[in-house]
């Protein structure tokens, strides 16, 4: 399972962050701070399960994820020798860019990001019925949002909030 905290954004609507249970002691915002070169763009396996051509899955999206009405961009990125991989977003509203959402250990071959358009989602809880009092059913995003998941398993996505100038995160 994963713990969640509700919040209020205005402009994005509601909200929570959420650990999932396969990274406990890693945050979904890691850090501002991009090291070194050695980090690049992640390569799907080529025998992937995931239909990336017909699916709109890519390791690599453009869209308005702030809401200022300027394109930014998210990407996964990997990094061999330490075996680590990172979700990170380039917005044009920060000056500080790019911004690492999430980091974790290993490489995955299925990961994938997918531009996620304004409007209603049910969310884990709302799919499932399984829920605790403080899980939402839905979210409604007011701006575009980052789809984040491996192929045939999971899928959550991250939106930003203009409040606490992160990445909050929610499970779908």
């Amino acid at each position: 399972m994963f713990s969640m905290v509700l919040f209020a954004a205005a402009g994005i609507g509601i909200g929570c962050s959420s650990v999932p249970k396969e990274a406990p002691n890693e945050s979904p915002v890691v850090s501002r701070e991009v090291p070194g070169p050695e980090w690049e763009l992640f390569r799907p396996a080529s025998d992937s399960g995931c239909d990336r051509n017909s699916s709109g899955l890519s390791v690599e999206i453009a869209g308005d994820f702030d809401g200022d009405g300027k394109p930014d961009t998210s990407r996964i990125e990997i990094n061999l020798r330490l075996n680590r991989s990172r979700l990170i977003a380039n917005l044009s509203s920060e000056k500080v860019s790019p911004i690492v959402i999430q980091e974790w250990e290993g490489t995955d071959e299925d990961d994938f990001v997918t531009a996620v358009e304004r409007g209603r989602r049910l969310t884990l809880c709302g799919k499932t019925g399984e829920c605790t009092s403080r899980d939402l059913k839905s979210l409604t995003l007011k701006t575009q949002a980052i789809g984040f998941g491996t192929c045939e398993s999971s899928e959550g996505i991250y939106f930003w909030s203009p409040q606490s100038r992160k990445f909050e995160m929610q499970w779908l």
